[in-house]
C-alpha cells in the first residue's frame, strides 16, 4: 500500500470519526496521517472539522489554510468555521467565491448548504440541499448523521425533508 493510498483510507476513517462526532480521535489520527502524506487536504479538512466541533476555532482555521492550499481552491468548511467565529464577511467571501467556481465546474450542492446554514440562511441551505438531491450526491445520506448540517437540524423542513427523499432507510 502507498503512503497516498493509507492517507486515502485513513481520511476515510476520519470522516466515519467525525460523522460519530469522535474529534479527539480525528485530531489523533491526523496526527498520524499528515507523518504519511502532508499535502492530503481531506486529512485537513476534517481535523478543521473536528477542531471547529470543539469550538477550537484558531486550530481549525489553520487546519482548513492548509488544505485551502492543497486543494487550491476555497473550501466551505473554511466558511463554515468562519461564520461560527462571526467572521460573516469573510465567510460569504469564501461562499461568494464558490458560486463562483460553480458557475464553471462542479461544487457539490451540499458544500454551499453547509455555507448557507452557517450562515443562518436556511432556506437558501435548504435549496441547495435539493440541488443535491437533483444531482444524486453521495453525500447526501450522511444528513442524518454528519456535524455539517446541525444548523439544520431543528428545522421542520429537515425531517420533512428526510423523510421525503427516503433518507430515513
Amino acid at each position: 500500500m502507498t503512503r497516498s493510498s493509507l492517507a486515502t483510507w485513513r481520511s476515510r476513517y476520519e470522516y466515519c470519526l467525525c460523522i460519530g462526532r469522535r474529534y479527539d480521535e480525528v485530531i489523533e489520527r491526523h496526527k498520524k496521517s499528515e507523518e504519511l502524506d502532508p499535502r492530503f487536504f481531506y486529512s485537513d479538512a476534517w481535523s478543521g472539522v473536528a477542531y471547529r466541533e470543539k469550538k477550537m476555532y484558531t486550530e481549525s482555521v489553520a487546519e482548513y489554510e492548509k488544505a485551502q492550499k492543497n486543494a487550491g481552491m476555497p473550501l466551505p468548511g473554511l466558511a463554515v468555521t468562519y461564520a461560527r467565529m462571526g467572521k460573516t464577511a469573510e465567510a460569504r467571501a469564501i461562499l461568494q467565491q464558490l458560486l463562483d467556481i460553480q458557475r464553471k465546474r462542479y461544487i457539490p450542492p451540499e458544500f454551499l448548504s453547509e455555507v448557507f446554514a452557517a450562515l443562518g440562511e436556511k432556506d437558501e441551505a435548504f435549496v441547495w440541499l435539493d440541488k443535491s438531491y437533483d444531482a444524486r450526491s453521495a453525500f447526501l445520506p450522511a444528513l442524518l448523521y454528519s456535524p455539517l448540517f446541525d444548523d439544520l437540524r431543528s428545522d421542520p423542513r429537515f425531517p420533512e425533508m428526510i423523510k421525503k427523499r427516503n433518507l430515513d432507510r
